[in-house]
């Protein structure tokens, strides 16, 4: 296993490059973070997400390979102890090469699985991707073929629907083509 590279992005120092790359490629769709922005108590061991990303209402956590039980367990009592989404993403930030997991906090609470938590952990766990609207460039997506999408912050309708037409995902969405583009080829300080 290759060790992570301390790297630095706009005056921020990231434990890792992967780190970094994402965070350029959030920056690149002109959206701000906060790095490590605290730590939480997930019944008796200590949580440090990767990211807050405010206009997401949203915490992203970074990982290079699948994701464990483990790490999945943590994403889902981050979002029911703090009542926000998470945004587990694994892989590099180009097209085909990572996925989103996302957790929700009112699912946690779902009585559907009161008993079988192990299955609800499992059925939170749709692989989804980022897409942009057909309509609206700076509306970003998270998107399933079989299950969907959900949207992020959208100025001023918060919750835009997408109508007949699915949002464009792959080489088709120019704005997050371009941020992909952004966090590969950046080149940073050490």
């Amino acid at each position: 296993m290759i060790s992570p590279v301390e790297t630095v992005y706009k005056g921020c120092r990231f434990r890792s490059r992967l780190e970094a790359r994402w965070a350029v490629f959030i920056n690149s769709l002109n959206f701000s973070f906060v790095y490590e922005p605290d730590t939480y108590n997930l019944s008796g061991t200590w949580y440090l997400p990767d990211f807050w990303v405010p206009d997401w209402k949203s915490f992203v956590e970074i990982k290079s390979d699948v994701p464990t039980k483990v790490q999945k367990d943590k994403c889902q009592s981050l979002s029911t102890l703090t009542g926000f989404q998470v945004l587990l993403i694994f892989g590099q930030p180009w097209i085909d090469e990572y996925s989103v997991i996302l957790f929700c906090p009112e699912s946690s609470s779902s009585s559907e699985y009161e008993g079988r938590e192990d299955e609800h952990i499992e059925q939170a766990c749709i692989s989804y991707e980022f897409a942009q609207d057909r309509k609206d460039e700076r509306v970003i997506w998270l998107y399933s073929d079989e299950y969907g999408g959900t949207s992020f912050y959208v100025p001023p309708d918060p919750h835009p629907s997408w109508g007949e037409k699915y949002p464009l995902t792959g080489e088709w969405a120019d704005t997050l083509v371009k941020a992909f583009e952004a966090a590969r080829q950046e080149r940073f300080g050490t």
